[in-house]
């Protein structure tokens, strides 16, 4: 018998990232909050993947809040359907994902 391939946990996080350059509907310099999923082996590496992506889309990472395992997430809250579909993708693609970006009024 083969043994089953280990799968690494998905991690979730609140990021709060700044555009580089016009991204999304976001000028430059302008932040926006996430929830980044990533597969990893622990919170620093899917921070660093989270980042890579979220660079390569033009954004720079300012804070990670909350990283934590999903698992322990959607056993002590409820979550989201999107963000379950979400953590759907990341476990067969084994690529980050993200949810909607969220601005604020900066003059509020």
């Amino acid at each position: 018998m083969e043994a089953k391939e280990s799968r690494n946990p998905i991690w979730v996080s609140l990021v709060e990232v700044e555009a580089l350059e016009d991204a999304c509907d976001l000028a430059r310099g302008d932040k926006a909050f996430v929830n980044a999923l990533a597969s990893a082996t622990s919170s620093f590496e899917a921070e660093g993947q989270i980042q890579a992506s979220l660079l390569s889309l033009g954004f720079h990472v300012v804070v990670f809040e909350d990283t934590e395992e999903w698992d322990r997430r959607i056993s002590e809250f409820q979550v989201a359907p999107e963000l379950i579909a979400l953590a759907q993708l990341v476990e067969e693609s084994g690529e980050p994902r993200f949810d909607t970006f969220h601005t604020w009024d900066r003059q509020g």
